[in-house]
């Protein structure tokens, strides 16, 4: 396998590894727009609170989308860093061991 090869592979790897992870691990996201929204619609449901609740909704899980994709690059940086330290240091060790 080539260098390439191995890079494009290891990069695909942490990427579906990182991007699984941080979609596994839910999150919470405590919106005070949201949750008045909610409050009003529960009391008074209708067209116009149902309304104010689907933007704030739709607000709500698109900030949600956008913290599980930040936290699917903080991994990914991090499962790459790790490996390229991994990778180095076993590469020093077989380097300076003598063979047996």
């Amino acid at each position: 396998m080539t260098r390439f090869a191995r890079s494009a592979t290891q990069l695909v790897v942490t990427a579906v590894l990182a991007t699984a992870l941080s979609f596994a691990v839910p999150v919470f996201i405590d919106s005070h727009e949201y949750a008045h929204a909610v409050l009003n619609y529960t009391k008074n449901p209708g067209p116009d609170t149902e309304a104010r609740f689907r933007i704030e909704s739709t607000k709500n899980q698109r900030l949600t989308i956008i913290v599980h994709l930040a936290s699917a690059g903080v991994l990914f940086i991090l499962m790459n860093c790790g490996w390229w330290l991994v990778k180095r240091r076993s590469r020093s060790e077989s380097i300076g061991s003598p063979g047996l």
